[in-house]
């Protein structure tokens, strides 16, 4: 039962004799998706038990960017070699996609021993490979859905080992997880917002609210930032934001957040004068929106609004991903005459390299670092860091300032700028005039 012939004889007896070529894929002799789920819910039928697990090798772009689609080829094959070998159990292998593998484990009834056998498989899959005189190093993100436990239907067992591949992605890659019905859950939560998002009529589902930012002395508000709402505020920005950027929906939706600040950054410029800056949060994502700077300066021109009117806010994620030339990108930014601030400082580890290679004007502090070093008492660290930022000739904004306390400790720290619900929760459009200042006064 465990052979090729005996796998082969099975498609053959229950499909009318189906062209192996059919069945099989290739390069890899294993079988193809249609015919593994066949099989799979013919194993179901009888009654056996075992784990489905989807195998995807981590960054295989990279290898085929460097080495070549060729030498790509032959570390697939490598791998699927190493998924062929025996092993205690039956088992059976289709390959879904170019780096995408799907294992069933058979008669595993002990659910310990089916996830010690798969972590002593993938152990021997990242084994490193030597290829054509080279050692290669891959690891593989693994996941891992149970039957009859998780489920008894082949097409459902498939996608729930795909829902936790994926979570083992999230949580760094290299990692095998086990699906759960929380991964269910956010499947179903993804379906309905990525629906969402594709209305055309972005008006009809979110809104821009406008959450004011003040000078660390005066109080006084210096600017805004402009963050997006659903107006029946069913999902979190939080929630829809992820996905969009997930299935590439942040590039539409980043163009209206785009227009609908600037289109209100008109209007109220026609009721007060000139209105003070607004910031707009840009994803790393939108990088991938090649158009995107021109559909910038054509939004300007169209409304009439100046680019010292607007902030950028980028995170260094931006910077991180190979897939991003992010300091050309946001020297573009600068050469509009835009108002450019690095946020979220304090989250990540190499924020220090990019303030040197870009002229930011201003640093947003992250507030949850900001909250851990005034918990650990360490004002000085945070004096310090704000000093070497002011030594650049960067504004210093802290985020999340939400008592007196936090205010005067961030003031005596040398904080330049304050945003937080001490000093206000985001407003819509209309309640904005009542207390801002036109950028003249």
């Amino acid at each position: 039962m465990k052979t090729r012939k005996y796998i082969k004889k099975t498609i053959r007896n229950n499909a009318g004799q189906l062209n192996d070529m059919l069945q099989f894929n290739d390069s890899t002799n294993f079988l193809k998706r249609k015919a593994f789920s066949k099989l799979l819910s013919e194993r179901l039928f009888i009654k056996e038990e075992g784990a489905v697990w989807i195998l995807d090798i981590d960054d295989f772009k990279n290898i085929n960017d460097i080495y070549g689609h060729r030498f790509g080829d032959l570390v697939i094959k490598t791998i699927a070699g190493r998924i062929n070998e025996k092993f205690e159990s039956d088992k059976f292998v289709a390959r879904l996609s170019g780096d995408e593998f799907v294992v069933a484990l058979i008669n595993k009834s002990h659910e310990n021993n089916t996830k010690k056998e798969i972590e002593k498989i993938v152990e021997k899959i990242n084994l490193p490979m030597n290829i054509e005189g080279k050692t290669v190093y891959i690891s593989v993100s693994v996941g891992v859905s149970l039957f009859p436990a998780n489920s008894v239907d082949a097409e459902e067992l498939i996608m729930f080992s795909e829902m936790a591949m994926y979570e083992a992605k999230k949580l760094g890659k290299n990692q095998i997880a086990y699906f759960n019905s929380k991964m269910n859950d956010y499947m179903k939560l993804h379906i309905e917002i990525d629906e969402i998002l594709k209305i055309s009529e972005k008006e009809n589902i979110f809104t821009m609210v406008y959450q004011p930012i003040v000078n660390a002395v005066t109080k006084k508000i210096v600017s805004f930032e402009a963050l997006i709402r659903m107006k029946d505020r069913k999902y979190s920005p939080m929630e829809f934001i992820s996905i969009a950027e997930t299935n590439g929906a942040i590039q539409t939706l980043g163009r209206w957040i785009t227009e609908e600040v600037i289109k209100q950054i008109a209007v109220w410029n026609r009721q007060v004068g000139e209105i003070l800056p607004v910031a707009i949060n840009f994803s790393c994502m939108q990088m991938l929106d090649k158009g995107y700077l021109t559909f910038f300066e054509e939004t300007l021109r169209k409304y009439k609004v100046s680019p010292t009117q607007v902030i950028i806010e980028i995170t260094e994620s931006v910077f991180m991903d190979v897939r991003f030339n992010g300091v050309n990108f946001i020297n573009e930014f600068k050469k509009l005459g835009v108002i450019v601030a690095l946020d979220d400082f304090g989250t990540g580890y190499s924020s220090l390299i990019y303030l040197t290679n870009i002229n930011f004007d201003k640093v947003k502090l992250d507030r949850l670092f900001i909250q851990k070093l005034i918990d650990d008492k360490s004002i000085k660290v945070l004096s310090g860091i704000i000093h070497m930022l002011h030594s650049i000739d960067v504004c210093v904004v802290a985020e999340g300032v939400e008592d007196e306390i936090q205010s005067r400790t961030l003031l005596s720290c040398g904080c330049d700028e304050l945003q937080g619900y001490y000093f206000g929760k985001p407003l819509e459009p209309e309640h904005i005039l009542s207390f801002a200042e036109p950028s003249s006064i």
